[in-house]
């Protein structure tokens, strides 16, 4: 069953969908249309013995042949048992059972269904391949015949009208000539037929020339591409990109007449365009890279702004379906999105308009929702497309990432490799709080990888002395720290964290290193982030390996990979390797202090990065693979297991 709710009000012409109002309230401007396929109640007592005769004709037993019997039998004979309905139903009670009062079932021959809605698709399946050849010169023709031939002379649009008159004048002057050569060409055939004793005053024999536009596009007329160097080039030589946009830049100048309805009808009568004309364009980013796809989506969006403008403006809704991010991106307002999602058994559709409404819940001042916009425009809106996220704190683990991903895949290679699943990867900072509406909007497995970002609140000391505030209580200052197991003033700075998990209180570094896995898998219920083993979204930051715990990344990284750090740093002093542009303090590594290292790995990470991105490349180019000369956090590594899963 299909439901079309049409809005209407007192500007709109109402001669067309006047039967089918059931209201006559005048706050009442709907009107519903529902078409149905159903079983013909007459012939639905035969249907079992049609199929059971159709299985014996065949021969056939077991289960699951009678299964593919039964669709060969639908695909023939549905339309014999099957019926089309329209009905037109009462808005306002449309969640209560048909009556004759709220439902009046259409007849097709009362009701011409092309005067309210006119659709009209340029499908995926475009003629674009390399092997046709004369796509365009075929489209050339259609647009002809569209946009002159069938239009009424007073309908052509400034310059039409010359245009059309040249050619008429052109195609005259040529018949006359052709005429002339025929005559020529044809005279000893015509002589030797006299001499068969036809008589001096039958009718003579002439061949005259007729030429037509419309056959001379069609048939004798090819459209070439010419090169810089002037040389002529058959059309599908310029990409299959090119020409896709081409074939459907032609066919909307052809639906585009045929919305107008400004061409020829019957007996040479004119309609007026459908109150509602719906066009689907299908995919129009086939074959095309992305600086055409944001030039395609502007200049379409242009267009069909400049077909509800003017005199002859009519009542248009576009429909694009596309996989490309690009054209997303693009878009001028990110509510005319319908995000569609398959699942196992159906598939839901949502609005973007109702996550504004989601964010503006959280934040009335709208910033958090125009972030999201400017970001997705400008870096993610692949996020939409995509099966399963990953959101990260930094550049070290952005670049780094595909490699860990790697690793994953070739210890688990019974598993879907992560680098063969469509992930997207996002860069979020410490704000992937930001992201958690839209995360539970889309309802795809996410990954979110922070820091806890280790502090501790101390006293605030300036020139050797504690800051106090005006009534003499002593300031307080959040400083980085190292993990001191001890320690139950520690806490974490990470606002993520505080939004993800809100039961522990004031961001308690004991209370988030004591969340188990299944406590840190979430789902969103009532407004709220809470634990559930079924969750979609698995927060992952840093745990106690080897009896450490890390407050960042490279802190973790460090601690674990310690030796590799060593191994790349002699390789460089050997000048095995090039400069390691990523690192400063090298020694620290090294450096040991009654028997033992002198800097940890806090230290490590706080003195000795001299920039993130040079250091995460320096590990890149000194990664092997295959001995595994690294190793991936733990933290990281059950996350990436988890998702992959």
């Amino acid at each position: 069953m299909l439901q079309l709710i049409i809005d209407y009000d007192e500007n709109d012409d109402l001669s067309n969908i006047n039967q089918l109002m059931m209201s006559l309230d005048e706050n009442q401007n709907k009107i519903v249309l529902q078409f149905e396929y159903v079983l013909d109640e007459e012939k639905a007592p035969n249907i079992n013995d049609a199929f059971s005769k159709y299985v014996a004709q065949r021969q056939t037993s077991g289960v699951t042949e009678k299964n593919k019997l039964f669709h060969s039998f639908m695909e023939r004979y549905q339309s014999h048992f099957f019926n089309e309905k329209i009905k037109s139903r009462n808005y306002d009670a449309l969640n209560q059972p048909e009556t004759l009062e709220n439902t009046v079932t259409i007849k097709r021959s009362e009701l011409d269904l092309n005067e309210i809605i006119n659709f009209r698709c340029i499908d995926a399946k475009r003629l674009v391949g390399n092997d046709t050849e004369q796509v365009l010169s075929q489209l050339a023709a259609r647009y002809y015949e569209y946009c002159y031939k069938n239009k009424r002379f007073e309908e052509l649009e400034a310059g039409q009208e010359e245009t059309e008159i040249e050619l008429e004048q052109k195609l005259a002057e040529t018949d006359a000539s052709l005429t002339s050569i025929y005559d020529k060409a044809f005279d000893n055939v015509f002589t030797k037929i006299k001499q068969m004793g036809i008589k001096d005053d039958a009718i003579e024999l002439q061949i005259l020339s007729r030429l037509k536009a419309d056959n001379l596009l069609k048939d004798n007329t090819k459209v070439k591409y010419l090169n810089e160097q002037g040389h002529q080039l058959p059309e599908n030589f310029n990409g299959l990109g090119y020409l896709n946009l081409l074939n459907i830049l032609f066919s909307l100048e052809i639906i585009i007449t045929e919305f107008k309805r400004d061409n020829l009808q019957a007996k040479n009568t004119f309609k007026k365009p459908a109150n509602i004309n719906i066009l689907f364009i299908e995919e129009p980013e086939a074959h095309t890279h992305p600086q055409m796809q944001y030039i395609f989506i502007d200049r379409i969006q242009d267009i069909l702004k400049e077909m509800q403008e003017g005199s002859k403006a009519i009542n248009l809704q576009t429909i694009i379906s596309t996989h490309s991010s690009h054209i997303v991106a693009k878009l001028n307002n990110y509510e005319q999105i319908r995000y569609f999602r398959k699942n196992k058994q159906d598939t839901t559709v949502k609005h973007m308009k109702d996550l504004e409404s989601e964010y503006n819940a959280l934040d009335s001042s709208g910033r958090s929702y125009r972030f999201l916009k400017q970001y997705l425009t400008l870096n993610s809106a692949e996020l939409l497309f995509a099966d399963k996220a990953i959101f990260i704190e930094g550049t070290t683990e952005r670049l780094l990432l595909p490699t860990m991903m790697k690793k994953i895949d070739l210890v688990n290679q019974d598993k879907t490799p992560l680098l063969s699943q469509h992930i997207s990867i996002v860069e979020v900072g410490a704000h992937s709080q930001l992201f958690a509406p839209l995360i539970a909007f889309l309802e795809i497995r996410s990954l979110i990888i922070t820091d806890l970002d280790i502090s501790i609140i101390k006293p605030a000391i300036k020139d050797g002395k504690p800051v106090c505030a005006k009534d003499g209580t002593p300031k307080m200052t959040t400083e980085k720290e190292r993990y001191i197991s001890s320690s139950s003033e520690q806490l974490s700075t990470n606002t993520a964290l505080e939004h993800f998990f809100p039961q522990c209180k004031s961001k308690a570094l004991d209370s988030l290193v004591g969340l188990s896995f299944e406590n840190k898998l979430l789902i969103k219920s009532d407004n709220k982030w809470i634990s559930d083993q079924k969750g979609y979204v698995r927060i992952t930051y840093q745990v106690m390996e080897e009896g450490y715990l890390g407050s960042s990344f490279e802190d973790a990284f460090f601690h674990l990979n310690r030796n590799f750090m060593i191994e790349i740093i002699d390789k460089e002093k050997n000048k095995q390797i090039d400069k390691l542009e990523g690192l400063k303090n090298r020694a620290y590594f090294t450096q040991i202090k009654e028997d033992k290292f002198e800097y940890d790995a806090y230290d490590l990470a706080e003195h000795c990065v001299n920039r993130k991105p040079a250091l995460a490349i320096d590990i890149l180019l000194n990664t092997d693979i295959e001995s595994d000369n690294w190793q991936v956090p733990l933290y990281i590594k059950e996350g990436l297991q988890w998702l992959q899963n």
